[in-house]
């Protein structure tokens, strides 16, 4: 029996770092977040965020040591509509780990104070 991850997801990001996102961790998340189940938004679209972001954001969740990536997919309504990728930088700090993936139509981490804009565009 083979003890070796499985990925739904290899690429880099902007700043060049291997980002994975576990299989295991996608399928839990599939079940929450519609869009993941989409071929037009998965993996397309979330590789698009991780290497050409709007924006990102230092996690405001303090022991993940993770950052927030943000762009901006379309407005409908008179909301933007975010694809929105949360990693987790790992020991090794060329290896990022995808937390999460949706697509918001606000941006969280404006909500706190001590929110710190790593890049924005």
């Amino acid at each position: 029996m083979s003890n070796a991850k499985k990925y739904a997801l290899v690429c880099k990001d902007k700043y060049k770092t291997q980002t994975v996102f576990e299989q295991n961790n996608f399928n839990v998340h599939a079940k929450k977040h519609s869009e993941l189940r989409q071929p037009t938004f998965f993996p397309e679209r979330v590789t698009n965020c991780l290497e050409n972001p709007d924006l990102i954001i230092e996690s405001h969740v303090d022991h993940l040591n993770g950052r927030v990536y943000y762009f901006e997919e379309f407005s409908s309504g008179g909301k933007i509509r975010y694809t929105k990728v949360v990693v987790v930088k790992q020991t090794n700090p060329e290896l990022n780990v995808i937390i999460t993936v949706h697509r918001p139509d606000y941006i969280k981490e404006y909500q706190y104070s001590d929110h710190k804009v790593i890049f924005k565009r």
